[in-house]
């Protein structure tokens, strides 16, 4: 019997085993039936509406990205600029970005948090290639900032003038402008010092 129902639980195959357990609660014939299908149906919902990591354009999340991990080697690298966004490690780096922003909940990271050397950031709603400020606010703005290549220490309080006006390529090849304010002009100042080698705590 109970192997029987583990196998139903490998194969996936729920309502087979749901209902088969079912009728072994209703006529009893052991103990414990009660119990323990109650434990594996659980078990199996549990099993069966767990969340799959998505994949986009072929490319899956794989394995939880540990940006420490780079630090060592790229946390003083310089940045180069990207020849061109119709690049396959370009789109690929910026879904990557994506996921590790969502897995680690950061406001924003650089491909070389990912151990690509490239200037490319990734901010919530947008990926910028090659940004180079154009223009400074005159408002200052104050802010905590950490390096993501060193979680473990503690956070600086960083003032910058904001808004800022940000050159970049985009994804689509096109050259474009756009105005940041708070967070994320805060996010693209510090990044692109990452861009440079240097951290906040250089």
């Amino acid at each position: 019997m109970w192997g029987e129902t583990l196998s139903q639980l490998e194969e996936g195959k729920y309502k087979t085993f749901v209902k088969q357990c079912t009728t072994y609660y209703r006529l009893r014939h052991h103990p414990a039936a009660r119990w323990y299908c109650l434990y594996l149906a659980w078990f199996a919902a549990l099993v069966s509406l767990r969340p799959q990591r998505p994949t986009t354009g072929g490319l899956s999340r794989g394995a939880p990205v540990r940006i420490g991990d780079h630090a060592q080697v790229y946390a003083s690298m310089v940045s180069k600029e990207v020849d061109t966004a119709e690049n396959a490690l370009v789109a690929e780096t910026s879904q990557r970005l994506i996921y590790a922003m969502e897995e680690q909940h950061f406001e924003c990271l650089a491909a070389v948090h990912l151990g690509v050397p490239i200037q490319l950031i990734r901010l919530t709603n947008a990926t910028l290639l090659n940004p180079s400020i154009i223009e400074h606010g005159t408002t200052l703005s104050k802010a905590y900032e950490t390096s993501a290549f060193f979680p473990e220490r503690k956070a600086i309080l960083v003032t910058r003038f904001v808004p800022i006006v940000v050159e970049y390529l985009s994804l689509a090849g096109t050259l474009e402008e756009v105005t940041l304010y708070s967070t994320q002009a805060h996010c693209v100042l510090h990044l692109m010092n990452q861009f440079a080698g240097r951290t906040i705590y250089d």
